[in-house]
This record gives C-alpha cells, structure tokens and sequence, in this order.
C-alpha cells in the first residue's frame, strides 16, 4: 500500500508538466517523456513512440557529465540529478 501511495504521488508529479521528465536507458533509448519534456524540445508522443534517442539529443559539451553520471549509476545504482540540455528537434 505505501509503495503504491508513494508511486501515486510521483506519477501525479510527473503528469502535473510542471516540469519536463524523461525516462532513458543506458543505450540512450527513451523509455517515456512527459508532455513537458516533449514539447520543450518540439517532439510528440509519435516522435518518441518511433524511437528518440537522448544521447542523439544532447548538445557537444555535455558527454563527460553524462558519462560520469553513467558511471556512478553503474557504480551506486543511482546518480545524482542535475540540470542538462538538449538539442530542439528542429
């Protein structure tokens, strides 16, 4: 009960789009997005359900600290979260 309590509570945040959500692999593959998140970068939900790819996405610059998060999640199971950018669909 609480572990579904508690996952309520997160799905209620992420479909409030008060903030862009994403949802990846390791390959780089992305597994869900939110509204937010999608049209912030000028992608649909068809867009993601053909296959967008967040490392194809990300901006020159910002491989090391995707890596370094890669590797501490690797390491620990987690990583901590920080802002990143990516590259608008057009």
């Amino acid at each position: 009960e609480e572990l579904r309590r508690s996952e309520s509570k997160f799905r209620h945040l992420i479909e409030s789009n008060l903030m862009g959500v994403l949802f990846w692999d390791l390959d780089g593959g992305v597994m869900d997005a939110n509204d937010t998140f999608l049209n912030m970068l000028g992608y649909t939900h068809e867009d993601m359900a053909r296959g967008l790819n967040w490392r194809a996405m990300t901006p020159p610059g910002w491989e090391a600290r995707d890596l370094q998060g890669l590797e501490d999640l690797r390491a620990t199971g987690k990583h901590l979260p920080f802002e990143k950018q990516y590259l608008h669909k057009d």
